[in-house]
């Protein structure tokens, strides 16, 4: 059968027509997609934030760096992402594990609940971080603060700082401050670099470098 000129030139209309439609529809699809909010990593929509490289939501008002609250993205090597196998807060596998300090060492248990829902607060290890003679007690607990980002945790005590890496059980750095003014109940900023610890029922909080372990200033 023989097409006029007539009707091939509908059909290439037709077809132009239908492929035109079908790639407005993708356009509409993707922009659709680029708007709708994006899933934390665990998958809730990222709502008037932004996801960093961990996949957590951070609101945008947080990623501002200034010299008092420093920010810096969790990249590709942090271990919440990566799944890293070994000790400390971003590889416990399928266990669910409370860090408890207590003065000289950090207690960890297992508190995974067994097959009938109870939790047996198991004993799986102690991290020494102040090993002193019998004769000497150890220094009272006030505080610990903990940091997912750096995988670092923050034992204060009534006079000194002492900072532990959970990938090495290994005592980072320990500091003593003015006697008298350290060290109360303090935070971490979510990077993991910054500290704001009280000081001792006193009218201040130092904001400390969590690496250097040096005061930046005074709130």
């Amino acid at each position: 059968m023989t097409l006029s000129n007539q009707t091939r030139s509908r059909l290439r209309t037709g077809v132009l027509i239908a492929a035109q439609g079908a790639i407005l529809a993708c356009a509409i699809s993707r922009v659709l997609a680029e708007d709708a909010p994006k899933l934390d990593a665990n998958g809730k929509p990222c709502v008037g934030g932004k996801l960093d490289g961990a996949g957590q939501c951070i609101a945008l008002s947080q990623t501002n760096t200034t010299p008092e609250h420093p920010y810096r993205e969790a990249g590709a090597s942090d271990g919440r992402t990566t799944g890293r196998i070994g000790p400390g807060f971003n590889a416990v596998g399928g266990r669910e594990l409370v860090y408890a300090a207590v003065p000289g060492s950090i207690v960890i248990f297992d508190v995974k609940p067994d097959a009938r829902g109870n939790r047996k607060f198991k004993f799986v290890k102690r991290i020494v971080f102040q090993d002193r003679p019998a004769p000497v007690p150890p220094e009272s607990i006030a505080a610990m603060m903990a940091s997912p980002a750096t995988n670092m945790v923050y034992v204060s005590t009534r006079g000194r700082l002492v900072a532990i890496d959970l990938s090495t059980e290994k005592t980072v750095w320990e500091k003593t401050y003015e006697p008298g003014t350290c060290c109360e109940r303090g935070a971490v900023t979510p990077d993991g670099l910054t500290l704001v610890v009280g000081s001792d029922l006193k009218d201040f909080h130092r904001i400390i470098d969590a690496k250097t372990r040096e005061v930046k200033g005074l709130r």
